[in-house]
């Protein structure tokens, strides 16, 4: 996705913070070219793997009379562009204080709820399989027990 304009630093952070939060297990890879209100000629970069993100200053700034065009992708499965595109450019300057309310209730709900964490899900599942497994195990030693056979 791209757009033109600066970016408001806070409520860009909040916003990312938002969406990787509640799309980890969706997005495999990130990365943009971003440009930040009251940071100059500041270019900033990212890249990142699920919801973990390398975030910091380009090595060439933005050019005189270069177009301050911000350039977001994400790479993942069941990714609504449109929906991560519109929740983005809330965080273009200037956020005004409703706007600021909004991002900032999405960012709260993110962080105390997860949503869904496809992480939690697949630990559980593999704990409800490691709990079987060992019942099974524990079986099969006592039923060797009982069959007169050494422990081991």
């Amino acid at each position: 996705m791209k757009f033109s304009g600066n970016m408001d630093t806070q409520a860009f952070n909040m916003v990312m913070a938002t969406i990787l939060r509640r799309e980890a297990q969706n997005i495999f890879r990130s990365k943009g070219v971003l440009s930040f209100e009251g940071e100059g000629e500041t270019k900033f970069v990212f890249q990142g793997v699920h919801e973990q993100i390398d975030f910091g200053p380009a090595k060439s700034p933005w050019k005189a009379g270069e177009e301050r065009l911000n350039k977001l992708v994400f790479i993942g499965r069941g990714l609504e562009r449109d929906e991560l595109e519109g929740f983005i450019k809330l965080a273009q300057a200037p956020v005004s204080d409703e706007v600021m309310g909004k991002i900032q209730r999405e960012f709260y709900d993110a962080m105390e709820t997860g949503v869904t964490n496809a992480y939690e899900e697949e630990d559980a599942a593999f704990e409800e399989e490691g709990d079987e497994a060992l019942a099974a195990a524990q079986a099969a030693y006592q039923q060797a027990r009982q069959n007169g056979a050494p422990p081991s």
